[in-house]
């Protein structure tokens, strides 16, 4: 004799998610808003326009006089907060082609530092400058550069060489005497010790 067995279950339950998730967050006080871009003419320190600064703050220089030059708003050794120099989006580099006259042994190039800054209101630190040169001549010479000196009030800079000449029927090196073409590259390698731009 057989036994027929019939299981049934009328009801079906399906388990799912919620109908609604009620999430607090707390977003917590306000904090410091980030760094700022600022752009104007003259010195920030001087700038009424510039307003409201944090650490950490740039401000680039439009005017003629200091354009390029990029300041952030910086503590300094003693903790006070100020604008400093941090770099400088024009690079300092002059190039010039000149004749230098040589007389017994010695020769002067003098250059506006305006040609060299771009500026009548900027100054540079001579150490600062890196001068590469070359002479074209049509015998074997030795050129050095001996002195950079600011002259004339500041106003222009001169550079001295001194220089010799191998002279074949002597077989030996003399004095230069003659004139030489200089070609010189001129350019700063630091910036915030060096070029100290217009204070307004």
């Amino acid at each position: 004799m057989s036994l027929d067995l019939i299981l049934s279950q009328p009801e079906i339950t399906i388990l799912g998610p919620p109908a609604s998730i009620d999430v607090q967050l707390d977003i917590g006080p306000q904090g410091i808003r980030g760094n700022k871009f600022f752009s104007g003419v003259g010195d920030p320190a001087s700038n009424p326009a510039i307003t409201n600064v944090i650490e950490g703050d740039f401000y680039l220089r439009t005017d003629p006089s200091g354009a390029g030059y990029l300041y952030q708003y910086l503590a300094s050794l003693t903790g006070v907060l100020q604008w400093t120099v941090v770099f400088q989006l024009d690079p300092v580099i002059y190039n010039a082609r000149e004749s230098v006259v040589f007389d017994a042994g010695e020769g002067t190039l003098v250059i506006p530092i305006y040609y060299i800054l771009g500026s009548f209101s900027q100054t540079i630190n001579l150490s600062s400058l890196q001068v590469v040169f070359s002479a074209e001549y049509d015998k074997p010479v030795a050129i050095s550069l001996s002195n950079r000196q600011k002259i004339n009030s500041d106003v222009d800079l001169e550079l001295t060489f001194v220089g010799m000449e191998y002279n074949a029927g002597l077989s030996s090196w003399v004095d230069l005497d003659n004139a030489v073409t200089i070609n010189a590259s001129i350019s700063a390698i630091t910036i915030t010790d060096d070029l100290v731009p217009p204070s307004s």
